[in-house]
């Protein structure tokens, strides 16, 4: 059994790399070809919530080495409470992209204390930050406003165009009309990055990721949520709400999360359908938090952004069982596309009906990325083509940190021929390098991703390709 799959692994690989008649570059020109199609349109009214913070990126191994850690045995943990919970979590995600908040402030203070002594850089980080200045720096949106934690380092690194509502400086936050909360001025959140061929415990990485850990009491009760949902009732309506930071409840306990949550919904359903929601989901420990968001949350969106590791967690908590997936199988770098079309299918018909129904799924990962929208979403969600190049597009650019990208620097990871439906075959080629297909009312846009083979940075890909998507949409 092992010769062949050496052998079928071999003959894919060889598959990948020769096959195809075209160089890296001519299909990430054709890619750019079709995004440049259609532009994005710059006067639309964005709001976008609920997190921001400072990202403190650093190497994994060396923070580790200068804190004293050592691998401890492979597990999952919710929230992390202790450096054994850390250990044993980094071990269990090692490879792929994770998240986790520290509830132990004790734990969180040995972490900054090494980090101080290791070498780091400080950047722009939480989704909404993110996605926000993505859409004013980059694709020069002039009426976006931001509503998260902003504090003076913060402040700095966003756009000067970007508006934001929400607290600027250290601050008490009440929670349920009575506990009260310290809120820092700048949140931090350690972005613990790692190399391909990179070992902790008994894993080595496959591909360079990251692990996120913070203890962030702002966006953990998701503070800033309340200044802009007030803004989103002023007199002239939002074109698109962009809401994230959800997974930061996972540290909350249950009832407080709930609370918030109910909130959240409230406000969802008091916004005009005039103003598309769109929810960029992140990796959550506890899956009855994503039980509680798939209840309260999804019935009153149209969009949904996600990964490969939230495309499986999203699964599995549906009722799936009927369907014959696995959420390895979802998870993987490169999913193959006929198990997430099925999957996100699946989705489309099993999230609970709302005041909306969700017409519009971006996912991303390491290899592809796919735009599928219903019928309706088709005419609330215009450009899907150009929505999904740009979006392949930029995640090679950010990766790389750089637009004038070569051959030798970018690899095509899936191959141009795939089956997404047992009706229906597909080609990509550089006159046509977005793959189109219809499968139960459901239209699929995939762009293949030419990743970087020496990324310079992993932190913040998802938000870039979302917010870059939903730009060339809104």
């Amino acid at each position: 059994m092992i010769l062949p799959a050496i052998a079928a692994a071999f003959l894919g690989w060889y598959y990948i790399s020769f096959y195809h008649q075209f160089s890296n570059l001519e299909l990430l020109n054709g890619l750019r070809r079709i995004r440049d199609s259609s532009s994005p349109r710059h006067d639309a009214r964005v709001a976008l919530g609920y997190n921001g913070c400072l990202d403190a990126i650093v190497d994994t191994l060396s923070l580790f080495k200068t804190a004293g850690i050592s691998p401890s045995q492979s597990k999952d943990v919710s929230v992390i409470s202790s450096i054994e919970d850390l250990a044993s979590v980094l071990e269990f995600h090692f490879g792929k992209a994770g998240e986790r908040a520290v509830t132990v402030r004790e734990t969180f203070d040995i972490l900054e204390d090494a980090l101080r002594r290791t070498p780091h850089r400080k950047a722009l980080g939480g989704n909404a930050a993110l996605m926000a200045d993505v859409l004013v720096r980059d694709w020069g949106f002039k009426n976006v406003v931001l509503g998260a934690q902003v504090g003076q380092f913060m402040k700095q690194l966003l756009s000067p165009h970007l508006r934001t509502v929400g607290h600027d400086e250290a601050t008490d936050f009440k929670v349920g009309g009575s506990s009260v909360i310290p809120i820092r001025s700048d949140e931090i959140h350690l972005i613990m990055e790692y190399n391909k061929g990179d070992s902790w415990g008994h894993r080595v990485a496959s591909r360079a990721n990251r692990f996120i850990v913070s203890h962030d009491l702002s966006n953990a009760f998701l503070a800033p949520m309340d200044n802009l949902h007030k803004e989103l009732q002023g007199p002239k309506p939002y074109d698109l709400l962009v809401a994230s930071g959800f997974h930061m409840l996972d540290s909350q306990e249950v009832p407080i999360r709930k609370a918030r949550l109910k909130e959240i919904s409230t406000s969802f359903r008091n916004i005009p359908k005039a103003t598309r929601v769109h929810a960029e989901l992140a990796s959550i420990g506890d899956a009855s938090l994503l039980d509680d968001i798939v209840n309260q949350i999804l019935p009153h969106v149209d969009s949904i952004g996600l990964n490969e590791q939230e495309l499986a967690s999203l699964f599995d908590v549906l009722d799936s069982k009927h369907l014959d997936l696995k959420h390895e199988s979802l998870g993987d770098s490169v999913p193959d596309v006929a198990i997430v079309s099925l999957a996100i299918e699946h989705i489309f018909t099993s999230i609970p009906r709302g005041t909306r129904s969700l017409n519009r799924l971006h996912f991303h990962c390491l290899g592809y990325h796919i735009i599928a929208q219903t019928n309706h979403g088709m005419k609330r969600w215009p450009n899907p083509a150009s929505a999904v190049a740009a979006g392949s597009i930029k995640a090679s650019e950010r990766a790389c940190n750089s637009t004038d990208l070569t051959d030798q620097q970018i690899s095509l990871q899936m191959p141009t021929s795939i089956h997404p439906t047992k009706e229906s075959a597909v080609t990509i080629t550089v006159s046509a390098p977005v793959a189109t297909w219809i499968s139960n009312d459901i239209h699929f846009e995939l762009a293949p991703v030419l990743t970087c083979n020496s990324p310079v940075q992993t932190v913040g890909l998802g938000d870039s390709i979302s917010a870059t998507a939903i730009g060339f949409q809104v």
